[in-house]
């Protein structure tokens, strides 16, 4: 019984942790790729996984990105809606930082729209 509550103890503290950081999975490589060293090394170490001449959008707010959010676009088969949220430690919700349309192949991510940039909410675009 104390074993099962020592586990039950431990995972309840890993598991928050483990969903902040890896709130996003795709079967495409070069997409979760990108998500993934977005997440560890920034829109630098994200590079490597977009093609020649898509340039990352730049995010001006400094805050800490926890998790992104991948959605299907309706309008295109190879294109996902990927939202991302700031760290947000005074509310229960966290605060969106952006939201891109992102298109990819097998390989690379083709194009990057930028919908939304939660850093700038009141910049028109």
């Amino acid at each position: 019984m104390k074993q099962l509550l020592g586990i039950t103890l431990i995972m309840g503290l890993f598991l928050p942790i483990a969903h902040n950081t890896y709130a996003y999975s795709d079967t495409n490589p070069a997409l979760s790729n990108f998500y993934k060293s977005y997440m560890t090394k920034g829109a630098e170490g994200a590079e490597r996984y977009v093609e020649k001449g898509v340039a990352i959008p730049e995010v001006t707010e400094k805050t800490r990105i926890v998790r992104f959010q991948g959605l299907p676009a309706a309008d295109k088969k190879n294109t996902r809606i990927m939202i991302a949220y700031f760290e947000n430690r005074k509310e229960d919700i966290d605060r969106i930082a952006f939201i891109w349309r992102v298109s990819f192949n097998k390989e690379n991510v083709t194009s990057i729209e930028e919908l939304y940039d939660g850093s700038e909410p009141n910049l028109k675009r």
